[in-house]
């Protein structure tokens, strides 16, 4: 049997209470916790042992950074002197084990410990929420006038007739994610005001527990609108060419993993880190948008494009 093993980590952020109550039934049950990711747990064979954990938040920790921050260290030298040995960590998310019976608890402000937690919440999730109300946002307003002024100059009827069911999921699945990311955030915000008031007077910090039953819809969703996708694809004849227009953002992701991963390993602060991957993405996909006459045009003319992408050709009689 092997002296390790690794497990899904099946918890979201929200929940990391009960994410350090699982790491103690597995010291019990004789496996130490030694690297946590968003992805997955590891753990080490060890004697089953009472182990208390603890999960705190540095929001000044960028996971681009090379070293840990000075202040950081300084964190981990104060808890270590009040039993909490520092595991290991997942960016701003700090775990902690404590194997004395009585330990002091390690989080004895509500208030900080709030601000900690939506500090790190605000850059993990909110942030990205705040960019998809945006976006997609912005996507549908532009189809509304779109579809607005061809509406205008001929009739709704028209306008649904030309509409393809491929055109009308996408337009479906941006509506959706708009609406799904507002939701998050009036969820969230909701708590936080609650949150905040148990923690200012009577200094106790109050869980987010998102709704089990919304989770899994969401996912369930999704999982529809891709296979929907997936499926007129290949029903249309156009699997080919959406691959070919995939492969540069298939290319763009490892040259950006790649780049960053190389400036972190170097030693390039992840302010540094951040400017040039953000450049060097902005570059690609502005040589990408140039190209797309050609890209087209090659689809077109390999036959690759089904009823997406045709080309009319005029034979002199």
């Amino acid at each position: 049997m092997s002296d390790k093993m690794t497990e899904k980590n099946k918890f979201t952020l929200w929940e990391y209470p009960n994410m350090v109550s699982h790491f103690e039934y597995m010291a019990q049950q004789g496996w130490m916790l030694t690297g946590c990711t968003e992805s997955r747990f590891e753990y080490v064979k060890s004697q089953p042992c009472k182990m208390h954990f603890a999960v705190t938040f540095f929001p000044d920790y960028d996971f681009l950074d090379p070293n840990p921050p000075e202040k950081l260290e300084r964190l981990w030298d104060f808890c270590s002197e009040n039993g909490w040995r520092h595991i290991t960590d997942s960016a701003s998310m700090q775990v902690f084990c404590n194997g004395r019976e009585n330990s002091v608890p390690l989080h004895t402000d509500a208030v900080v410990q709030l601000e900690n937690f939506h500090s790190m919440i605000n850059a993990a999730k909110l942030k990205n929420w705040r960019q998809e109300v945006v976006i997609n946002g912005g996507f549908i307003v532009f189809l509304a006038v779109v579809a607005g002024i061809f509406i205008k100059d001929t009739s709704f009827a028209h306008l649904v007739e030309k509409i393809s069911v491929i055109s009308l999921l996408i337009v479906t699945w941006y509506t959706y994610k708009c609406i799904s990311a507002v939701c998050g955030l009036a969820a969230y915000y909701s708590w936080y005001r609650k949150a905040a008031v148990q923690a200012r007077e009577k200094d106790i910090f109050l869980t987010f527990m998102p709704d089990k039953i919304w989770a899994n819809a969401d996912g369930a969703i999704s999982t529809f609108f891709l296979c929907g996708m997936a499926i007129l694809l290949v029903k249309n004849g156009e699997i080919a060419s959406t691959f070919l227009f995939s492969i540069p953002f298939i290319i763009l992701f490892f040259i950006i993993y790649a780049l960053s991963k190389y400036m972190r390993d170097n030693g390039v602060s992840a302010k540094t880190n951040r400017k040039v991957t953000y450049i060097t993405a902005a570059v690609i996909i502005l040589l990408f948008v140039m190209a797309l006459p050609y890209i087209f045009m090659t689809i077109a003319d390999m036959g690759l494009g089904g009823d997406f992408i045709t080309v009319t050709r005029t034979y002199p009689t």
